[in-house]
């Protein structure tokens, strides 16, 4: 693509975060009988937000003391203790990384942002709300979209299969919500086309495949049925955006056309932001630290952690792990014992091992072993054995 296209192409892609969109939220809400419901104070109005600047900037993206006070109080109405050291954030992440087991998680996020999307008439109620298993659902059909995407990265079925399988209703309802499989799929499963469907129709024809079959679909076609599940959760929840122009007339200028989106919902804006990410804005990832749960979209391709106080007790926690399994082997050295040893080398592998020495390598321990499974020697750093156990 020639340099200007490009340019204008890129500028085309950040008409969405030139978007006004303010979403109300309440000053409280309850979860009553499966519903959460929004309540106001006597006398008092909602409030609103601009949505999309938690697009441009994370939640804790400022400089200003009291703006940064006020954006940690937010973050720890809803996530609690939970949101120690935790700073990458951004709105659509935040909703992935809810745990919808937690019903006050639930509304402190309600609270500080608003439902996905408008409140509905309760049954047998004059109130409205929103169904709680529908947030919840949200929540995890976000994650699902996502972790469909990684596992989509590699040319391996295996990890989109597993996705699949691991997410079985979800995969399912997405698979029926497109309705339409391809003649060749459908002639996998010939039980499923009634027998006086012409060969015109065929490529026209609704599933009528049963779950069983669609079990079996997943696992014969894992990629396909990932790449449709990705696609018509994205479709189905950014159906409600449209462009929308706007005619800007000032008394001293020449009139000009504004172009924007206009956005339905918070739900709609928030699987915007994931399919901008998605499409190469940024990379959305998974704290590595092992007891943070928070979901995050990094700048830095390079990024692991969603703050440097995760990356500092990742740190510290391999260093304690390493010395534990240095202590082991030490022990193991001089008693002669047999190990059996994991180490990591692409792929998780184990070997039943004596220990032959313990060396040092400027600042690396090297550990040298006999392998009791070929007969051979080898010697491996600390740093790549994950595990240990004695015979």
């Amino acid at each position: 693509m020639p340099r200007k296209a490009a340019k204008l192409f890129d500028q085309d892609k950040d008409i969405f975060l030139a978007t006004k969109f303010n979403w109300p939220t309440y000053q409280r809400y309850e979860i009553e009988d499966g519903w959460i419901v929004p309540y106001n104070n006597p006398g008092s109005d909602y409030t609103s937000y601009p949505v999309i600047n938690y697009y441009l900037n994370t939640i804790l993206d400022t400089d200003k003391t009291k703006k940064k006070d006020a954006a940690k109080a937010k973050l720890y109405n809803i996530l609690g203790y939970r949101t120690d050291g935790t700073s990458k954030l951004h709105l659509h992440t935040l909703f992935m990384s809810l745990d919808t087991t937690n019903e006050a998680e639930i509304l402190g996020w309600c609270k500080e942002f608003g439902l996905p999307s408008h409140p509905i008439e309760m049954p047998w109620s004059k109130k409205v709300g929103y169904p709680l298993k529908k947030f919840i659902d949200e929540v995890h059909l976000m994650r699902f979209a996502w972790e469909c995407f990684n596992a989509l990265q590699t040319i391996d079925d295996a990890p989109i299969l597993k996705v699949l399988l691991d997410n079985i209703n979800f995969s399912l309802d997405q698979t029926n919500e497109t309705s339409r499989i391809s003649p060749e799929v459908l002639a996998l499963y010939p039980s499923a086309i009634p027998d006086d469907v012409s060969p015109e129709a065929l490529a026209r024809y609704p599933s009528a495949i049963p779950d069983d079959a669609l079990k079996q679909l997943i696992i014969d076609l894992p990629y396909e049925t990932g790449q449709k599940a990705v696609k018509a959760l994205i479709d189905a929840h950014i159906a409600g955006i449209v462009p929308e122009v706007k005619i800007v007339s000032r008394f001293d200028e020449p009139t000009s056309v504004s172009l924007s989106w206009k956005i339905d919902d918070l739900s709609s804006a928030m699987w915007m932001m994931f399919s901008n990410d998605l499409s190469g804005r940024r990379k959305i990832k998974k704290c590595a630290h092992q007891k943070c749960t928070a979901i995050f979209a990094a700048d830095d391709s390079k990024m692991s952690y969603c703050s440097d106080v995760c990356k500092n007790r990742q740190k510290q926690a391999d260093y304690r792990m390493r010395e534990k399994l240095y202590e082991k082997l030490k022990r193991a050295f001089e008693a002669k014992n047999q190990l059996n040893i994991v180490i990591k080398d692409g792929d998780d592998t184990n070997d039943t091992v004596i220990v032959l020495d313990l060396l040092m390598s400027g600042k690396k321990r090297i550990i040298k072993f006999r392998s009791l499974t070929t007969d051979q020697e080898y010697q491996i750093p600390l740093d790549e054995i994950i595990d240990v156990q004695t015979l």
